[in-house]
């Protein structure tokens, strides 16, 4: 009484499949190239948005600084040295 040996065994691929991979063709070296070129593009968009916001920061900083200076400084003048000292 096996069950087993009275289903047909069938193949799980077909013969008609091929892999996509396996045929190079000129579209997909087209579109090869162009995103190579998008890449480039975007990695230029990356560096200057880099540099703007290295120069926001940088400006940021500076605002910081000023304006502790310039609470150390109305401090100093107004003699509370202990504010100033505290700070």
């Amino acid at each position: 009484m096996s069950e087993e040996s009275t289903l047909p065994i069938t193949p799980v691929e077909t013969e008609g499949t091929q892999p996509v991979a396996a045929v190079p063709g000129p579209d997909l070296s087209a579109q090869l190239e162009s995103l190579k070129a998008k890449n480039a593009e975007l990695i230029g968009e990356r560096r200057k948005d880099q540099e703007k916001f290295k120069e926001l920061q940088d400006q940021l900083n500076n605002l910081s600084k000023q304006s502790t200076q310039q609470k150390q400084k109305k401090l100093a003048e107004a003699g509370e040295f202990k504010t100033l000292w505290e700070e």
